[in-house]
């Protein structure tokens, strides 16, 4: 009989899908653009769009659990907890750039057991639940075994308010020294995918939400990291 984290995997396998291609669907549109907290933060309303289809899949399997989502926030309940990013990498989308991603996490009794990330672009599923690996499609994933900087390719973001006191600039600085190269693509969700299959040897970023990450940790976690 199918366990709660089956059932879970199972519902977030398939909305990830359907939210990803309805953002790629419209990958060409001419945009509707506002901000959020600065000008830097975009929003778009296929993020709107692909957060509402997420949650009402969501609602219909599971009418008593919460969710967090990026856009519209804190959806009380019960019985588990979702955390959902409908577009991860906003900014690239909004310029046609296809680096860009949905991430779904389930979160019971305080620990994370499904993750899942779709890439529109490639049509990858990225997914992992806990105690069972971490995939790409069909292909089993695991971290790098590089264990010096000096042969690692890392990467990492920026938060989209680049005050002064923004220390990742010299961070940045420090890991091109050091490293064989690094890389700042526009989605932390699909960094900690690349992280997890071992193109990245490494990753860190400051200021991330619970949307950005939890699907991407659960991978790495089952992949190695």
């Amino acid at each position: 009989m199918p366990t709660l984290s089956d059932q879970a995997l199972a519902v977030a396998r398939r909305v990830a899908r359907r939210a990803g291609r309805l953002l790629h669907s419209r990958e060409r549109d001419r945009r509707e653009i506002s901000f959020k907290g600065g000008k830097g933060n975009l929003v778009t309303e296929m993020d709107h769009a692909s957060e509402e289809l997420i949650i009402s899949a969501l609602h219909r399997s599971f009418p008593d659990h919460e969710i967090v989502a990026e856009e519209s926030g804190c959806h009380k309940g019960k019985g588990g907890r979702w955390y959902i990013d409908p577009l991860d990498g906003t900014t690239n989308y909004a310029h046609g750039l296809p680096i860009y991603s949905v991430s779904i996490a389930f979160e019971y009794r305080g620990r994370l057991e499904v993750g899942v990330i779709y890439h529109p672009s490639l049509d990858d599923l990225w997914w992992a639940q806990r105690g069972k690996g971490a995939f790409r499609n069909r292909t089993r994933l695991k971290v790098s075994s590089t264990t010096t900087l000096g042969e690692s390719l890392v990467c990492t973001g920026f938060p989209y308010a680049m005050k002064p006191k923004v220390h990742n600039l010299k961070y940045f600085g420090d890991f091109m020294r050091k490293t064989r190269a690094v890389r700042r693509l526009g989605s932390a969700a699909l960094d900690l995918c690349w992280t997890a299959a071992g193109v990245y040897d490494g990753f860190w970023e400051m200021g991330l939400s619970s949307w950005d990450v939890a699907a991407g940790i659960l991978l790495c976690q089952e992949a190695g990291a």
